[in-house]
C-alpha cells in the first residue's frame, strides 16, 4: 500500500498486488480509506484473472473466514 494526496479529491491509498515468484502484476486497487477490506480488492482481481470466476458459495466461503481459519458462524476453532 502507498498513499497519494490528490488535490481534487484528497488522501487517496494505493494497493498493488504482484507475484513475487514471477514478479507479475496481479491487481490494483485505489481507495479513500485504507481497511483490511480495501486491501483484499488486488488479491481478488488476481484470482479472478487467474482462476476464473468463483461462484457466490465458494466466494463467501473464501473471504469470510476468520483469522482462525474457522468458517463465521461455526464454533470449531483450526
Amino acid at each position: 500500500m502507498t498513499e497519494t494526496f490528490t488535490t481534487a479529491e484528497g488522501r487517496a491509498y494505493v494497493f498493488v498486488a504482484v507475484d513475487h515468484c514471477s514478479g507479475e502484476f496481479v491487481g490494483i486497487h485505489a481507495a479513500s480509506g485504507a481497511s483490511r477490506w480495501e486491501a483484499l480488492d488486488p488479491i481478488r482481481q488476481g484470482v479472478a484473472r487467474h482462476f476464473g470466476a468463483l461462484d457466490s458459495v465458494r466466494r463467501r466461503m473464501i473471504w469470510n473466514r476468520r483469522p482462525d481459519f474457522a468458517l463465521e458462524g461455526s464454533g470449531s476453532v483450526g
